[in-house]
Order: structure tokens, then sequence, then C-alpha cells
């Protein structure tokens, strides 16, 4: 898979997003969780501030 996702720049593009995304959702799952290596997911390569932001956590002020 990783040959026919390098072929082309197109491919890679879009394999990496989905491959990232579906690491992070099997993650999630408590027993599939542990096979899966944290710098495969989104948690591990988001800016902290966008993790705050996706985990609903404000920095303080009313909303």
């Amino acid at each position: 898979m990783l040959g026919w996702a390098s072929r082309t720049p197109g491919r890679l593009w879009t394999v990496v997003p989905l491959a990232v995304t579906v690491a992070s959702v099997l993650d999630q799952v408590p027993l599939v969780g542990v096979l899966v290596p944290e710098c495969v997911t989104w948690s591990y390569w988001a800016p902290s501030w966008l993790s705050a932001w996706l985990s609903g956590s404000s920095a303080g002020g009313a909303s």
C-alpha cells in the first residue's frame, strides 16, 4: 500500500490524512488502542490550541 500511495503526490496527500484519521479512531477503542502508536494519531500532530479547542476546554470566558 505504501508503494501505491507514494506513486503520485495526490495519492500520498489523500492516504496520509485518511490513515491518521483511521488510526485516531482505532486509538479510542480500548483493546485496539494499545496497538496504535501515539505518533500516528491526530492528538500527536495537532497544535496545542487546536487540541484544546477540539476537546471542548476553554481558556476562560463565558460561552
